[in-house]
């Protein structure tokens, strides 16, 4: 379960979605017999009503991910960036793109790979605003070329307003990111602080605006080889470790048995 906001659905708070969820949350779930929770704010939520609560966080088949050789070249620049996914009004891509930009404008060779909307929808969240050089808009992708797109990069990115939203819920992307190796740089809402430890996972990003992330991405821009390297073997084994559905095969049994005596 999550807990959205709810002027991210269309119709806000009257939103048949919202309705229907706000009922579930306050009437229907305090009378299941057991929760699963994504997040620890919603386990301690359901807790402190009574509820048997096993908190489980997004979970793929880490160990079955394909795994790709990254291209080299010439042309590649000093740090490449990917986002992969529908913004709506939860993260912030428009502070992401405008970071790059400066970064950019500052000297340095970044690039910004936007999967997901189309150029309509980030010019929305632009107002307008003409595109940086080096952020590239490259649409919707497929499932199965996902995996590679993000391990083309050097890290993933992703910004979000500190609101319940989004400490009730987890973002999957920051799972798939580590999974397939790469490191995020991201802002701690929910239970990200303890997956992603600054220098070892990824980078945190102090804050959420603009001028917080372009602190990161200049620090970003100037790290080695060497410590990417060091940074994408954690970044995999932190998911092996946490995301993979085995790793939760055991309490998810030992839960649903315990609920049915």
């Amino acid at each position: 379960m999550e807990w959205s906001n709810p002027w991210h659905l269309r119709g806000g708070v009257l939103a048949p979605g919202h309705l229907s969820a706000t009922v579930a949350l306050r009437h229907h779930y305090p009378r299941c017999d057991g929760l699963i929770a994504i997040s620890s704010l919603l386990e301690e939520h359901f807790r402190s009503r009574g509820s048997r609560v096993l908190r489980v966080p997004p979970t793929l088949d880490v160990q079955n991910l394909p795994r790709y050789e990254r291209r080299a070249g010439p042309n590649r620049p000093d740090l490449s960036l990917v986002y992969a996914g529908t913004p709506g009004r939860k993260d912030l891509l428009a502070h992401i793109i405008r970071a790059v930009g400066r970064v950019g404008r500052g000297g340095a060779s970044i690039e910004l790979r936007v999967y997901g909307p189309t150029p309509e929808q980030v010019r929305e969240l632009l107002d307008g605003e003409p595109l940086p050089p080096g952020v590239r808009l490259l649409g919707r992708l497929a499932q199965q070329d996902v995996p590679r797109a993000l391990q083309e990069a050097d890290f993933s990115v992703l910004l979000r307003r500190p609101q319940r939203f989004a400490h009730a819920g987890f973002p999957t992307k920051f799972c798939e990111s580590l999974a397939n190796g790469t490191p995020v740089i991201a802002n701690v809402t929910s239970d990200l602080a303890s997956y992603l430890r600054d220098g070892v996972e990824g980078l945190v990003c102090r804050g959420y605006s603009v001028d917080d992330l372009e602190r990161v991405l200049r620090n970003a821009v100037g790290l080695g080889d060497d410590e990417r390297r060091r940074m994408r073997r954690a970044a995999r084994q932190r998911a092996l470790e946490s995301f993979d559905f085995r790793r939760y095969a055991e309490p998810l049994g030992a839960f649903v048995e315990s609920v049915r005596r």
